[in-house]
């Protein structure tokens, strides 16, 4: 394919005008699709580069999109890493770029997250504080230079830890309880579905989990939307039931599979059981019901486990959607929490 935009290119170069949608998979400068666009991008006079969520990581992750429109113009073609405070500084005064974003230009109703602090199982507790208790002995009998060879190892240790917040299934096979955030589940399905007659998304991070809950909640008829649905055609026939089926009320879907580009607007309802730790996943996933032809208040339901580890990966993902905003100067994300509205009432 990269030979064929080349030779086609290289015949006519002034005529072509070079689109790039999503960029954001255009910001690792060492992937193989980043070096073939750029191979090509002096092949073309002119280069858009489109994206709804250019930073979503770090500031770090717009560099080499701006690289891509301007030929490295502003960034002086830097692969280096930049603080935070000198990538803001040349996007102000030496990038070119339009942003507008959905609270600009659209009209859309409001949104709440609601934060739902939960028990895990006993069960869940002791296979938790079991690993946990590992990682933490392995960490103090580790010296900082063992920690840098072995990070990865780590990594996967607190991977195991959040799923195990998620379904510790995934972890120890010998599990047989229903998993807390499950339980919880149910009674908003109950209310949601059943009481009130709404559609209704679930967004998890773990294919065993989403595997569990397509068995437990098999009464709902509900929807499968993740990386084991490969076929185009298939996945836009899951979204054409669920938007206009009423016998489909329920999806259970991974936000890294159906967090873009896929509109979920019957829903004005979200539970998120878990979630990646990428924040373009993320964002993404939040803008399914909250789009235009939204008509309805939206409702996102964040399903924490207590005293685990995921208030911090929660509060890490808005902080890096904070950074982002405020690298391209959005305007404020309206986004109610319980928290927010009782500050406002004090």
């Amino acid at each position: 394919m990269r030979n064929h935009f080349e030779k086609l290119l290289s015949k006519k170069s002034h005529d072509f005008l070079l689109i790039v949608d999503e960029s954001f998979y255009y910001k690792d400068a060492d992937a193989k699709r980043t070096k073939d666009i750029f191979y090509l991008r002096p092949l073309v006079k002119r280069c858009l580069v489109l994206c709804g969520t250019p930073a979503p990581n770090s500031a770090m992750d717009i560099v080499e999109q701006i690289n891509l429109a301007d030929g490295g113009e502003a960034f002086s073609n830097s692969f280096s890493k930049l603080s935070y405070e000198e990538i803001v500084k040349v996007v102000e005064s030496r990038a070119l770029y339009l942003r507008q974003t959905k609270e600009e230009v659209l009209s859309l109703p409001g949104r709440t997250i609601h934060k739902m602090h939960i028990e895990m199982e006993s069960c869940q507790r002791e296979i938790y504080d079991k690993v946990h208790d590992e990682v933490i002995q392995k960490l103090n009998n580790t010296s900082q230079e063992q920690f840098r060879k072995s990070i990865t190892s780590f990594l996967a240790k607190r991977a195991y830890l959040l799923q195990i917040c998620s379904n510790p299934i995934a972890v120890d096979e010998s599990y047989s309880e229903v998993p807390a955030k499950v339980k919880e589940i149910e009674k908003l399905l109950n209310e949601l579905i059943i009481k009130k007659s709404e559609k209704v998304i679930i967004w998890s991070f773990y294919r065993k989990s989403i595997d569990f809950m397509m068995n437990y909640f098999k009464k709902y008829n509900p929807l499968r939307f993740d990386g084991s649905i490969n076929s185009t055609e298939e996945r836009g026939e899951i979204v054409t039931k669920f938007q206009e089926n009423e016998n489909y009320n329920l999806i259970i879907a991974n936000p890294a599979a159906a967090g873009a580009g896929v509109t979920l607007h019957s829903a004005r309802s979200a539970i998120y059981e878990s979630m990646s730790n990428q924040t373009a996943h993320f964002l993404q996933s939040l803008d399914r019901i909250h789009r235009r032809g939204q008509s309805k208040e939206v409702d996102y339901y964040f399903l924490i486990t207590s005293n685990s580890l995921e208030k911090r990966n929660i509060d890490v993902l808005l902080r890096k959607l904070d950074d982002s905003k405020a690298l391209l100067s959005d305007p404020e994300m309206e986004i109610l929490t319980k928290e927010v509205f009782m500050e406002k009432l004090s």
